[in-house]
């Protein structure tokens, strides 16, 4: 996740606002999951970028693990971080 929420760091505010990338199956010990990249627009020129990954859970398969990583970019580029609060509703 980390490593999605760096790379995605490295894009300019116009390559964030046209990216549409397919979600990608993982498979992380023995466990298969999904990564997601959501961007959608935030208050006046802003947007937020979401990382979100489900894994299947170790014990009940139907039970996924989900991690969320995600900021805020500003039409001059400046990022700031999203707090916990912020995700809910990406769960």
């Amino acid at each position: 996740m980390d490593a999605h929420g760096a790379r995605l760091r490295q894009l300019s505010f116009e390559q964030l606002v046209r990216l549409h990338e397919p979600s990608e199956t993982v498979h992380i010990q023995g466990r298969q999951g999904a990564i997601s990249i959501i961007v959608e627009p935030w208050e006046g020129e802003q947007f937020q970028v979401i990382v979100q990954g489900f894994l299947d859970g170790r014990i009940l398969k139907r039970v996924q693990t989900v991690a969320l990583h995600g900021f805020r970019i500003h039409s001059s580029g400046t990022i700031s971080e999203m707090e916990s609060s912020d995700f809910y509703g990406y769960d």
